[in-house]
């Protein structure tokens, strides 16, 4: 009893500490803030946002609208509420692998300024992250005393991965390929390690196609783009990025590749290098297709404790194997003096868009308490408008739609400029902001590049 009220005393310290350094909160984060928020109100944006955004995966929304309960009792804000209990949940439950003892691996490592510098900021994937730390908890100790207990653990923890997005899906699904290869469950465990990954994915299926009509409409966006862009295109853009600080991450991979051959923790180290390479071919992916970063920072620091954590785990055979480990280990540590930032989800441009009393005055002159129609994901989260008031939020355009509001109502419709990062990836949109349509009129260009027309109403 005693040494459980020290350790949830020792938990809120680490979370109170938290608390007070990070202070960058990512765009995505955001986002995800005002799709739970959205679920409160009970508008049709935030159930198409759970159901159909493969950029913004339901499970963070869901775990943000638990937060905003939560941080209406505490006073503190629900997104950093969110993010910092789950990089305590991290830094916890490796202390925990590690034991008292060996804490020092883990809480050194914190202090260096690559590490901090990507821990401050606070972002949608370090749920992601805590469920990746959790399964890999569960692959340790199951390595040292071969418990089902464990297997069923880091069958749930990977699987729930796929509801956070496409890399933490892929990630899970590697664990769960890598559990099922060194444990070598009997048929009916075999069947539950794969149960909760693959109920995951169904379950993504489904929502599409109840809430959006078609079950893969969350990646349909993803692939249009990606082929309308063109393989060329984006292979030039991969070969023009300067991406050094993503290739900062290469500096992990020695010391795990030493622990994956020489040392007692070989079956989860060979999996993280894995898991290392698949990051540093994701980052520069992601940037050449214009596809938003949402666990840069947080998988980053991540991979770095945990490497630390498996230096106070690992027992090694040769002193000489030990002492290779240790020297690669510092090295790769000096690097990350250096202060870095990973990519984050930065792409809404606050500074530029109208504010949101401007766009309702000037509409007021003339048509009072006409709505305004918000196209996309990121863009209605900045006028996020849960009674749809003033503001009607829709994840994807459609022309009908469109004109059967006008004919209902006096609407009228703001589009972004395309290099605000807020623009949807439709061509239908782009064409409407360069040439209008024949039911729209422009009531009001903004010096941006912020345009606002109104929708002609049809007899």
């Amino acid at each position: 009893m005693k040494q459980r009220i020290v350790n949830t005393l020792a938990f809120l310290a680490i979370w109170a500490v938290l608390l007070l350094a990070c202070e960058h909160i990512s765009d995505g984060l955001l986002v995800h803030d005002a799709v739970a928020s959205s679920l409160r109100g009970g508008t049709g944006w935030g159930r198409a946002m759970l159901a159909g955004s493969w950029q913004f995966p339901p499970l963070p929304s869901l775990a943000m609208l638990i937060m905003q309960y939560l941080a209406q009792l505490v006073h503190i804000g629900a997104d950093r509420l969110y993010a910092t209990f789950f990089q305590t949940w991290v830094v916890w439950q490796l202390i925990m692998l590690c034991g008292w003892r060996r804490c020092w691996c883990v809480l050194l490592p914190l202090f260096l300024p690559a590490v901090f510098k990507n821990l401050c900021v606070l972002e949608a994937g370090w749920l992601a992250a805590a469920l990746f730390v959790a399964g890999l908890c569960a692959f340790v100790r199951w390595q040292e005393g071969h418990s089902l207990r464990e297997i069923m653990l880091g069958g749930v923890f990977f699987g729930l991965m796929a509801l956070c997005g496409i890399l933490p899906a892929m990630l899970g699904l590697a664990g769960v390929l890598w559990f099922w290869y060194c444990a070598r469950p009997g048929a009916g465990l075999r069947t539950l390690l794969w149960s909760v990954w693959a109920y995951c994915l169904l379950l993504i299926l489904l929502w599409n196609w109840l809430v959006m009509g078609k079950p893969f409409f969350a990646f349909h966006g993803a692939v249009a783009y990606i082929s309308k862009l063109g393989i060329s295109s984006v292979f030039s853009k991969y070969n023009s990025i300067s991406a050094s600080n993503i290739y900062a991450m290469f500096f992990p991979l020695a010391p795990m590749c030493i622990y994956a051959s020489k040392s007692s923790m070989k079956k989860v180290t060979c999996y993280m290098v894995f898991c290392l390479l698949a990051l540093l071919l994701y980052f520069p992916c992601c940037m050449a297709c214009s596809i938003p970063i949402t666990a840069g920072c947080s998988f980053f620091c991540v991979l770095i404790l945990s490497m630390c954590a498996m230096a106070g785990c690992a027992s090694f055979g040769k002193p000489v194997s030990r002492n290779a480990a240790i020297a690669a280990l510092c090295l790769s540590l000096a690097y990350s003096f250096v202060p870095r930032t990973m990519p984050y989800y930065k792409s809404i441009d606050y500074a530029t868009a109208p504010e949101r009393q401007e766009i309702t005055d000037f509409i007021d002159r003339l048509w009072p308490d006409s709505r305004t129609l918000l196209y996309g994901m990121e863009l209605p989260a900045l006028y996020l408008d849960t009674q749809e008031k003033r503001f009607l939020a829709r994840i994807e355009y459609s022309q009908e739609e469109l004109l059967e509001y006008g004919e209902q109502e006096q609407m009228h419709l703001l589009l972004p400029p395309p290099y605000s990062g807020l623009f949807p990836k439709d061509s239908r949109l782009m064409e409407m902001y360069d040439k209008g349509a024949p039911w729209l009129f422009l009531e009001k260009k903004w010096d941006n590049g912020w345009k606002l027309w109104r929708v002609i109403r049809l007899q």
